[in-house]
């Protein structure tokens, strides 16, 4: 049995059922469904009907898949079993902001430099999403666009020099806000 969880499902919650029978007679056909593996974390439960439940929130970035093997055991004695593995893939979501890397930074530019002339080009980001939410964009805050000096390219993060305005004279820094 397989089964995709997105990693933000609401618990508790049924998210799969195994089944088994015995042909046996009497208390020996009582089934009961425990796991024997699989679970040591604890977030799934097992109903005595075998309805296994997500009972704890799901991390993609921690664990991205479980294997629950569960028994089903008879009531006979000697009690006599079989088992199932039930394997949940845990599908992952948008939930993780990027994150900048060896901040802050600073870069010298020539009050001569040309328009486009790189000021900045190592700016680094992670994200723990998986590789589908890993498309990060880049910006310029609304205060720093503003100053229309500067420009990020979106795809690489490279700051660029948009005008051959700048003069050391009238102002000797300035400070921009980059946003992925």
């Amino acid at each position: 049995v397989t089964k995709f969880l997105r990693e933000n499902i609401k618990v508790p919650k049924v998210v799969a059922t195994v089944t088994a029978s015995d042909d046996d007679e009497g208390v020996n056909k009582d089934i009961t469904f425990s796991f024997a593996s699989g679970n040591d974390d604890k977030k799934f439960e097992i109903s005595s009907t075998g309805a296994v439940s997500v009972v704890q929130s799901l991390d993609y970035e921690s664990v991205k898949s479980y294997s629950l093997v569960v028994d089903a055991t008879d009531g006979g004695s000697p009690a006599l079993s079989s088992n199932v593995t039930v394997v949940i893939t845990v599908v992952d979501r948008n939930d993780n902001t990027p994150q900048f890397e060896g901040l802050p930074y600073s870069a010298k530019v020539a009050e001569n430099a040309e328009r486009d002339a790189v000021v900045f080009s190592a700016v680094s980001v992670t994200d723990k999403d998986s590789k589908a939410f890993k498309d990060i964009r880049y910006k310029l805050d609304n205060a720093s666009a503003s100053l229309g000096l500067f420009e990020i390219n979106s795809t690489t993060g490279v700051i660029t020099l948009k005008e051959e305005t700048l003069d050391r004279e009238v102002r000797s820094s300035y400070s921009i806000t980059v946003v992925a």
